[in-house]
């Protein structure tokens, strides 16, 4: 069996029998997936300054532990330095690299949006960042870690389109209410329907979504008098986006945060949103009768994917 789409320098490691032969380690990129994102990473010999060494290899070493969720210490030789692999891993962080690498994938459909917020357990190694002169909490709070019921947590928000494809991921602290986020969430997405569950059911996002001319397809609480009716039907596609939270999630370093910055934890979430949206075509080739007739009854715009960190 041909092993293609592992680098030539590490491709004598790969056992040559048991079930390592059966398929391709998830922890290796395909030469489609390298050569997709090759153009977006510095250091190639078009750029100024210093040219990097095996860039492939230092993505590979990155993927393994955003998969694994093992420390940086733990990075198998085969990839190289743990140091220098982890020391490229936060200069492309700072600069933006995987950022600008989920903005790449391309455009969304953003005529009906669905939008939820997920918790991600933080480690007790994932705190203790540098406070730079503040108090403990207004620490933890800037790198979007807040105190829950279960401990220190850091809240995903999730944007996305009638396909389940992820428009927009904002990181905020575990303890921020996500109904009173979503008026930032979705500001400048032009869509013409959101879809909610009851977290979100409040006048003023009500309010909000009304002036923008936006259907709000969300269930009353039980609090309310005069409960307001929403579609049903429609409304079965939310579980969309609680499908991209699952996919996310298979990435051990997503799943628990293990990063003591938002800026590293941030790159992880653009990397494993990447892969996700790179490895295939699946969602868009299993399109729910829902989803069909969304795209046909709103009138269509399109914006580009990214994260947001958070004000």
């Amino acid at each position: 069996m041909s092993y293609d789409f592992a680098p030539a320098t590490i491709r004598h490691l790969i056992p040559k029998d048991g079930d390592a032969m059966r398929r391709r380690p998830r922890t290796f990129l395909t030469d489609k997936q390298w050569k997709m994102i090759k153009p977006l990473l510095p250091g190639k010999r078009s750029d100024s300054g210093r040219t990097g060494r095996d860039n492939r290899m230092a993505l590979e070493g990155m993927i393994w532990v955003l998969r694994t969720g093992a420390p940086w210490r733990d990075l198998p030789a085969r990839f190289g330095r743990w140091h220098t692999v982890y020391q490229r891993f936060r200069r492309w962080s700072v600069k933006g690299v995987f950022e600008r690498i989920f903005e790449e994938i391309g455009e969304r459909d953003v005529r009906t949006v669905m939008i939820d917020g997920s918790f991600t357990k933080v480690h007790q190694h994932g705190t203790g960042a540098p406070r730079r002169g503040r108090d403990p909490v207004r620490s933890a709070a800037a790198q979007k870690i807040g105190k829950t019921h279960g401990g220190w947590t850091t809240k995903l928000m999730a944007v996305v389109d009638a396909t389940g494809r992820v428009v927009r991921i904002r990181l905020s602290p575990g303890n921020a209410h996500e109904g009173q986020m979503m008026m930032e969430t979705i500001r400048d997405i032009p869509t013409s329907e959101v879809i909610a569950d009851k977290a979100y059911d409040s006048n003023a996002n009500r309010n909000f979504l009304a002036q923008m001319g936006i259907v709000a397809n969300i269930p009353s609480r039980r609090s309310r008098n005069i409960p307001i009716w929403h579609d049903a039907d429609r409304y079965k596609a939310r579980h969309l986006v609680e499908n991209l939270f699952a996919d996310l999630k298979q990435f051990r370093s997503v799943s628990t945060r293990y990063c003591k910055t938002r800026t590293s934890y941030a790159a992880f979430v653009n990397l494993a949103s990447w892969l996700i949206e790179a490895r295939d075509t699946r969602r868009s080739a299993n399109l729910s009768e829902y989803t069909k007739g969304a795209a046909e009854q709103n009138v269509g715009s399109q914006i580009p994917m990214r994260i947001v960190m958070g004000d």
